[in-house]
């Protein structure tokens, strides 16, 4: 009888174990056609300390830069003649194959510069440590920058978030490339207004 009651209970404990893992099984597998019809819907995905940034949203930023802002190479020229040539793409190589996220903020300094820059120009402010948050709510105000311009801007800022706040290993040297890329474009717009 003894070993019978050790047997019962040993079944009871793995039930109690094995239910909700079962439970979330049979809940995925009933509903995986709608489920699946979501995740091209999907912007983001969060699970406890988990986080995943789809391409989604750098893609979006990227259509909208095709139209508004200025080809790779004439955004390039721009930041090599303020720069210097090959310096900053040599730097940022290496901090890309360091930390991803940290190239993206450091990539973020020359819109921020930029911004504050523009601000100056059209007086605006005088201060070169004006917040950019400030600066380009600013320009958005004078009509300085388009609506197109500020909604990259705004988009761009919010990746530079994301990727000041990601786990170490969420963020790719190839996102960060294409970030770099949108960021240098839109910086050397804010330059040329």
């Amino acid at each position: 009888m003894d070993s019978l009651g050790f047997s019962l209970q040993f079944l009871v404990q793995l039930a109690q174990v094995l239910a909700w893992p079962a439970v979330a099984l049979v809940v995925v597998v009933l509903l995986r056609k709608p489920l699946s019809s979501l995740l091209p819907e999907l912007s983001s995905f969060r699970w406890k300390d988990l986080e995943i940034e789809f391409e989604k949203k750098i893609g979006k930023i990227v259509e909208q830069a095709d139209g508004v802002l200025p080809p790779p190479e004439r955004a390039e020229a721009t930041r090599a003649a303020i720069k210097g040539p090959g310096a900053q793409t040599d730097r940022f190589t290496a901090l890309a194959e360091l930390s991803p996220s940290a190239a993206i903020l450091d990539t973020w300094l020359d819109v921020e510069a930029a911004v504050r820059q523009a601000a100056s120009r059209h007086a605006m402010t005088q201060d070169q440590e004006v917040p950019p948050l400030q600066a380009i709510q600013a320009l958005a105000k004078e009509g300085v920058l388009d609506p197109q311009t500020l909604a990259i801007l705004d988009g761009l800022r919010h990746l530079r978030n994301i990727a000041a706040h990601a786990p170490a290993n969420a963020i790719t040297v190839s996102q960060a490339r294409e970030l770099r890329e949108i960021a240098l474009r839109l910086a050397a717009k804010i330059k040329s207004l």
